[in-house]
């Protein structure tokens, strides 16, 4: 099946973390390609969730040579966003370009490694935009590779990417009816002036330098209907936090903040960095280089990967993605064919040499 095709495929395939049922399908989907290949195939299940995770490999082994991780879950779309569709040199839907345009390039590079004969495997993750546990699920098994190339980013090599804090923030306050508001104490009110204050505590970014710890105000409930004073509200907050940022200290800060009645913490995900200047990160840039025949620049990462779960096992992680696509997590996300097709060569070109 060539590349265009299997990307329009897997673009169909709802996965969402929480739908169980299409990530099964989606696994299926891609074992039917590869098992005929000659691929050694082990599926685990995430207990709890449920949620289903497979690792490939070209050869019987639980730490190949090279390990390629994409991720299968998507954020979630509208449904005609996973009904694909090309126009011009774009390739549009759900995932384009975050992550099924990865997940096609490890499959082609996990058959084009089968027929050579190289050591290469794969895990096709699908939790990674929820903090990756089916990740660390295969880590746990003592699956690895000895070079570790996450597919997760635009055309270069991350070096750094930023922490993430996901809190909960609550305001409480004293109900009553709405015509008469001097009564109560109005929750939402506490929450909006609380996180004036909270913003507070975050340097301002400029053009020049957007590497500070950010703060981002995703989600807001609060009250029950429009003519009674709210007495509950929360708001979700999404931190990312840079090698300078302590996540104790600013929880601390948060709780301490005059209309704050309670901080949760949902999830944290460590500041995660490597060397550069690392042989097999140069050997990587320099090969990729020669067969694209551009600069793969070294770059710092606001988002993040599921490279932080490989920190623990002192893995060698190189963070790289296709580039030449937009509008990630948007209602129009779209890939570059010619783009896409160029980076799938330059990797099996770099397993060629290093596999």
């Amino acid at each position: 099946m060539d590349s265009i095709t299997l990307l329009k495929k897997l673009i169909t395939f709802r996965t969402t973390a929480d739908r169980i049922g299409e990530l099964e399908a989606a696994l299926n989907f891609i074992e039917k390609i590869l098992k005929p290949q000659g691929l050694w195939i082990q599926r685990l299940t995430l207990k709890g969730p449920n949620r289903p995770v497979m690792y490939a490999c070209t050869k019987k082994i639980k730490r190949p040579e090279i390990l390629i991780v994409p991720h299968l879950d998507v954020v979630e779309g509208e449904a005609d966003q996973f009904k694909p569709f090309i126009k011009g040199q774009k390739l549009f839907g759900r995932g384009a370009c975050d992550c099924k345009n990865h997940v096609t390039v490890a499959i082609q590079a996990l058959i084009h490694a089968a027929k050579k004969g190289k050591s290469v495997g794969a895990f096709f993750t699908t939790d990674e935009e929820i903090g990756g546990p089916t990740t660390s699920l295969l880590l746990s098994r003592g699956f690895n590779g000895k070079k570790v190339i996450m597919l997760d980013t635009d055309l270069a090599i991350v070096f750094r990417q930023k922490g993430i804090l996901n809190l909960k923030v609550v305001c409480r306050g004293k109900s009553g009816h709405g015509s008469m508001p001097w009564l109560g104490i109005n929750a939402n009110e506490k929450l909006l002036r609380a996180y004036e204050q909270i913003k507070k505590l975050f340097p301002a970014t400029t053009v020049r330098d957007r590497w500070k710890a950010t703060v981002n105000l995703g989600l807001i409930r609060g009250g029950d209907v429009i003519n009674k004073i709210a007495d509950y509200a929360e708001m979700l907050l999404n931190i990312r936090l840079t090698e300078k940022g302590d996540h104790r200290k600013l929880i601390k800060a948060i709780r301490a903040v005059k209309e704050v009645d309670q901080v949760e913490i949902l999830s944290y995900t460590p500041f995660y960095s490597i060397d550069p200047g690392k042989k097999e990160i140069q050997e990587f840039k320099k090969i990729m280089e020669q067969s694209l025949g551009t600069e793969l620049r070294l770059d710092s990462m606001h988002g993040a990967t599921d490279a932080h779960n490989f920190a623990p096992y002192k893995s060698l992680v190189i963070i790289t993605g296709t580039g030449f696509g937009g509008n990630f997590h948007g209602r129009d996300e779209w890939i570059e064919i010619p783009g896409l097709l160029r980076f799938e060569k330059a990797l099996c070109h770099y397993i060629d040499l290093k596999g």
